[in-house]
């Protein structure tokens, strides 16, 4: 393909970069703690694979292209022993990493069942071997266990992005964080 211009490759960092710092805000990190670096995916003319190379922060400028082009073969000579000075290199894919740190997180605590034993939404039937057959199982609500509730294989625990399937044999007790710590029964 076409080697892109200064101002194409300019307006695609320029647009990546804005994607990744909106990212990074609804994430609720904030410029001051994070970052967004970018790099290129470089090749010769011909060649099967790429090497991502860093490329330099700042205004994009034929001096920027001529450096990260200077650091692939630098790369390629230090990862196959060979480079090609001479040879056309393409850019393939232009890529930015977008990191951050959080405040750091305080787990909350459940409220305690206080020995009050979590009820089930519903009930569906499950597979947990072919000897067996389907078992009708207990469906509970994730949002609902307290700190100390128990359950009993098999059951069923949903929320919104997991399902946790308990099978016979086993059971969960929830934590004061809201894990669910299974154990095989004896």
């Amino acid at each position: 393909g076409e080697t892109p211009s200064i101002e194409e490759i300019t307006t695609v960092y320029s647009r990546l970069e804005s994607q990744s710092w909106d990212w990074l805000n609804s994430e609720g990190v904030s410029r001051d703690v994070g970052q967004v670096t970018r790099s290129a995916d470089l090749r010769y003319e011909h060649q099967g694979w790429e090497i991502t190379v860093d490329m330099p922060d700042g205004p994009i400028t034929e001096a920027t292209v001529d450096h990260l082009i200077a650091n692939f073969h630098d790369l390629h000579n230090r990862l196959y022993t060979y480079n090609l000075p001479q040879a056309k290199v393409e850019l393939v894919n232009l890529r930015v990493s977008a990191s951050g740190a959080l405040p750091r997180h305080e787990m909350s605590t459940l409220s305690s069942a206080n020995g009050r034993q979590p009820e089930p939404e519903s009930s569906r039937p499950a597979l947990f071997s072919r000897s067996v057959g389907y078992v009708d199982t207990p469906v509970y609500r994730r949002d609902t266990l307290l700190s100390g509730s128990e359950l009993v294989g098999p059951a069923v625990v949903e929320q919104r992005d997991t399902t946790t399937l308990l099978a016979p044999g086993f059971g969960a007790r929830v934590d004061s964080h809201g894990n669910l710590v299974i154990t095989g029964m004896e």
